[in-house]
């Protein structure tokens, strides 16, 4: 499979090379295989500072993350790359009769470095090389881009504003009002999350001491909290059903009977993980469910075995006869387990981006249902061979034996008095029978079909934050982006004290508020959306559900939606609170060949949908792209000598700028952009 992979990687990258007709001063494309990765943690760096120094310390920060081991992979929002403007004003290129263009090659000519070869000399071989590469804006300004007629030298920083900040792109995030930069560190393949959220933490708490007055650390999100609390839950949930397990049996069966027979939960599982490398599996939230999907198969195996093989000692058989006839009687209802087998092992083999959800939670069942076979069919008769049968005779044990007694007669006598007439009536009366079981088949079909009884292939699980995104016209002004933010975090500020109004404890349900700007807040390899300066979220964390008073996520998003007051122009406006969610509840898609007009139809949709009760978050897809000023040579101009391509490159020089060159700076490719002043633009 990762041979596959490589060969059509190397394959698309031969295509693309191949291609030679991509517009000039066109970034060169990057072709890359989508890797598999799951978040473990967003930390937040935030603080009263300037840009600058909080890119330093998160950059920092990055690179320890990556020095531990048990990391792989460590990403960061909100971080602008670094560039340096020349900004020149037009008047300034007139008096001294320069252009973009000239400034541009001045600065190339000056700043790099040239291999000259070597010399052979007796003490050994002497490389050339001419360096005057300069890497920052102030080793640029001495930059000579021209000779007056009287000798003197004009000096970049005579002519020029040089500007070493970063690129003219409209994202930043902002952690409880502070300017903030986020770390996310994610893991791949078989890394384990506990493992990297325990280094991680640990690191936190060492370097917490160490950051400059009023920078701070703070972890956003953690996922392996949300694991250890499911395994948690599983483990809880597990323990008492094992309880629950040996009770029950106690009651009928003997107590070491019933203790060899719940002992098929934990051998069941724990095989199952043994087993988990190898299959390439790992503990996650997915094969928790798979865990809990195959608890109660698990135990119903074990059960099955166990109370024949006790029927058999009952009937005076030895232990070791007993086992093997009761073992033997029902070996095909429990094999019959390998229907269940049958109905996972598809899951296995889904090759789509959702085949990795499916294969977690199949392999799982699946190992945990083999190994169920193994324990109930080799290890639990094994066991019972070889127990004692001695009776108690005094004390405790003596007389819960004879409750026992009673209890196993009582249900011997309601099955024979009560439950064997039952089912003698539904054999004698069978058409009766099955017409009550097809009346319940049309009841229930009759219930989904109503929709009383809903139906959701996959149902959304509610996290801990809720977000709230808004999504502005194409090419929308960053203020007016940021007029829309100050709305919805005002909404957001009295939804936090309504909430903590109305808790008794007098302690608030939120911990902290993440707001962003040009970019969404998680990123990751299947969440990705749009971009600029008309794209923004607000996410508000809430503290633990058990801290929480049964309040539910989406009873907050609810009150935020309604405080949230009507948003003019704007195109998109959701309120989500799910941790993993496969989409909308509903989508409807238009098609035609016209794409105003699918767009005008979309507009007229979505609209009509809005007056329908019981929706909320109603948005399309249809993007109307960018106001454009398209340009053209006069004719008069093409007489003069004027080109399409001079047109192009002098407007493209002014306002996106022409870059002069590209150094590299860390880990950042900084280039160096020659332009017109912001005010000139």
């Amino acid at each position: 499979m990762d041979a596959d992979k490589a060969k059509g990687l190397d394959d698309i990258k031969a295509q693309i090379n191949a291609i030679s007709t991509f517009p000039a001063n066109t970034e060169p494309p990057i072709v890359s295989q989508v890797t598999m990765r799951s978040l473990v943690a967003q930390i937040a760096v935030h603080g009263d500072t300037d840009e600058r120094s909080l890119k330093n310390i998160t950059e920092s920060i990055r690179k320890d993350l990556l020095e531990l081991s048990e990391v792989s992979l460590v990403e960061t929002l909100y971080m602008r790359a670094d560039e340096i403007s020349v900004e020149i004003s037009e008047a300034t290129l007139r008096r001294h009769q320069l252009t973009l263009e000239q400034v541009a090659h001045a600065i190339y000519s000056s700043s790099i470095d040239i291999p000259g070869g070597s010399v052979k000399a007796d003490a050994g071989e002497i490389r050339l090389r001419s360096t005057g590469q300069r890497y920052t804006g102030e080793e640029l300004e001495n930059v000579v881009v021209a000779y007056e007629p009287g000798g003197g030298r004009l000096l970049l920083r005579d002519i020029a504003t040089i500007v070493d900040g970063f690129e003219n792109v409209d994202q930043y995030g902002e952690f409880n009002g502070e300017q903030a930069m986020m770390i996310q560190i994610s893991r791949i393949g078989n890394d384990d999350a506990i493992e990297i959220s325990e280094a991680v933490v640990a690191y936190i708490e060492s370097k917490e001491r160490e950051l400059p007055e009023g920078i701070h650390f703070t972890m956003w999100s953690n996922e392996a909290d949300e694991l250890v609390g499911r395994l948690g839950t599983m483990v809880n949930n597990a323990l008492g059903g094992l309880l629950l397990v040996i009770v029950s049996l106690s009651l009928f069966l003997r107590v070491r009977l019933a203790l060899w027979v719940s002992a098929g939960i934990p051998v069941a599982i724990f095989g199952a993980l043994a087993f988990f490398p190898s299959a390439g599996l790992s503990i996650s939230t997915l094969s928790l469910m798979g865990l809990l999907l195959s608890l109660g198969v698990v135990v119903d195996d074990a059960i099955v075995v166990g109370e024949r093989i006790y029927t058999k000692e009952q009937e005076g058989l030895d232990p070791r006869t007993a086992a093997i006839r009761g073992t033997s009687e029902v070996a095909v209802p429990v094999f019959g387990v390998l229907t269940t087998i049958a109905a996972f092992m598809p899951l296995l083999n889904v090759n789509s981006n959702l085949g990795q959800f499916f294969v977690s939670i199949g392999g799982t069942v699946v190992l945990c249902l083999i190994f169920s076979i193994v324990e109930s069919q080799l290890i639990l008769p094994s066991h019972l061979a070889h127990r004692s049968q001695k009776r108690a005779q005094y004390g405790f044990s003596q007389r819960w034996e004879t409750l026992q007694d009673r209890i196993a007669g009582s249900l011997e006598s309601f099955a024979t008095r009560r439950y064997k007439r039952w089912i003698e009536w539904g054999i004698d009366n069978r058409y009766i029978t099955l017409s009550i079981a097809l009346a319940m088949m049309v009841i229930m079909g009759g219930l989904i079909a109503s929709g009383r009884v809903v139906f959701q292939f996959f149902p959304a699980v509610a996290g801990n934050n809720v977000v709230a995104r808004v999504v502005m016209p194409e090419g929308y002004p960053l203020e007016g982006t940021q007029a829309v933010i100050e709305k919805i975090q005002a909404s957001a500020a009295e939804t936090r004290r309504r909430v903590d109004a109305g808790r008794d404890d007098g302690k608030s349900a939120f911990k902290n508020e993440l707001s962003s700007v040009g970019v969404s807040i998680t990123q990751d390899f299947a969440m990705v959306g749009d971009t600029g300066s008309n794209v923004a979220e607000v996410s508000l964390n809430l503290v633990p559900y058990r801290e929480r008073g049964g309040m539910t996520p989406q009873e907050v998003v609810n009150l935020w939606r309604d405080l949230t007051p009507p948003i003019p122009d704007v195109v998109e406006l959701s309120f989500s609170a799910d941790a993993v969610s496969m989409g909308a509840d509903i989508d409807l898609e238009l098609r035609g060949r016209d794409i105003e007009q699918l767009g005008r139809a979309a507009n007229v949709l979505t609209e009509i949908l809005t007056t329908y009760g019981g929706l909320y978050d109603i948005s399309n897809s249809y993007r109307s792209g960018k106001r454009e000023l398209a340009l053209k040579v006069l004719p008069e101009a093409e007489a003069l000598g004027l080109t399409q391509a001079d047109l192009g490159n002098q407007v493209r020089d002014a306002f996106y700028g022409r870059e002069a060159q590209r150094v590299q700076r860390g880990r950042d490719d900084v280039r160096v952009m020659v332009r017109f002043p912001q005010d000139d633009r």
